[in-house]
């Protein structure tokens, strides 16, 4: 897929037939208003800064997601890796929402920008795109504020690994999206914007936003799991089992089959656990694994080469990056 025909519009075609519109007729409306029209009116800053980090072929993370197809080989107790994962992970994104870093900034102005685009084709009221932007970092900041509670001990005493619930709550589809759906409700509820809540109250813009949401919010997650140069970002990719936790972010379900304490998914553990004698593993998962480990190093290829290679093409890199959200997640 081109950027020209970049996610908003995919979502929207894909919710208006969804919601009961024929193929020719989503087209025809999204055809108005071509994202090249788009990209000519941005006006973006420099992404530089976050597009070239520190990151080195000596900092783990490279040094383990390189060999991602091969499976783990660890033997020491990982029940809490997961867990840690998580909460530095969402520190991490935190902090660069907080500060609302080069990257944030970057993928909220286009999403804004293009969302502002679909508008007139629902027959909205238009809404200023600085007020989507602050209404994407809103619900941004909610969902990892929810994400970073529901894994601290003052929420849960008892936690010890992350749950299937938990863990959908940013990187399941389903969940992330219905979760944004609430969020949206409540924002809508305290905002004095009286466009922004129309188009909240919206169900095909209210569901292209939170499909948005969902895929800006996993690629920034990957991004800065891969190469965020604070400490926390140094310590997310000294863990170990990182491969795992990777592979699990781009295919959620698989958390369901994988031995927290040992480290490694089923039917590479013991064959004698409860996780892989569990009759839910399909039928040749190891093979749906190792084609799972190959998509996931293409993808981080892919994002590597637009991270590193993207010269003063701000804009390009930004785009490319959203553009490979969008295809994979």
């Amino acid at each position: 897929m081109s950027f020209e025909d970049w996610c908003p519009y995919q979502f929207f075609q894909e919710t208006m037939q969804n919601q009961g519109f024929d193929s020719y007729d989503s087209q025809m409306l999204a055809s108005h208003q071509p994202c090249n029209e788009l990209l000519d009116r941005m006006d973006f800053r420099s992404i530089e800064e976050f597009l070239q980090t520190p990151v080195k072929l000596g900092d783990p993370a490279l040094a383990t997601l390189l060999d991602l197809e091969s499976p783990s080989t660890k033997s020491a107790k990982h029940t809490k890796d997961c867990l840690k994962f998580c909460r530095k992970l969402s520190n991490v994104v935190l902090s660069q929402l907080n500060t609302k870093s080069k990257l944030i900034q970057g993928v909220l102005r286009l999403n804004a920008e293009a969302l502002a685009t679909l508008v007139p084709l629902l027959d909205l009221k238009p809404v200023d795109v600085s007020e989507l932007e602050y209404f994407q970092f809103q619900a941004l900041l909610r969902l990892w504020r929810d994400f970073k509670e529901v894994l601290s001990y003052h929420k849960n005493k008892k936690i010890c690994v992350v749950k299937q619930e938990y863990w959908d709550l940013i990187f399941d589809k389903a969940t992330c999206t219905a979760a944004y759906q609430k969020i949206f409700c409540d924002l809508s509820d305290g905002t004095k914007s009286f466009a922004m809540r129309s188009l909240v109250k919206d169900s095909i813009f209210s569901s292209i936003l939170a499909r948005l949401l969902y895929s800006s919010s996993k690629v920034i997650a990957l991004i800065l799991a891969l190469r965020d140069p604070s400490e926390r970002g140094l310590g997310i990719r000294r863990l170990s089992t990182i491969d795992n936790f990777i592979i699990m972010m781009m295919h959620p379900s698989y958390i369901s089959f994988y031995n927290h304490r040992a480290g490694k998914f089923a039917l590479e553990c013991c064959n004698k656990c409860k996780v892989c004698c569990s009759k839910k593993i399909p039928d040749g998962f190891l093979d749906i694994l190792q084609n799972s480990r190959l998509q996931v190093k293409e993808l981080i290829a892919n994002l590597t080469h637009i991270l590193e290679n993207s010269g003063s093409n701000e804009i390009g890199a930004v785009a490319s990056i959203l553009e490979l959200a969008v295809n994979n997640f």
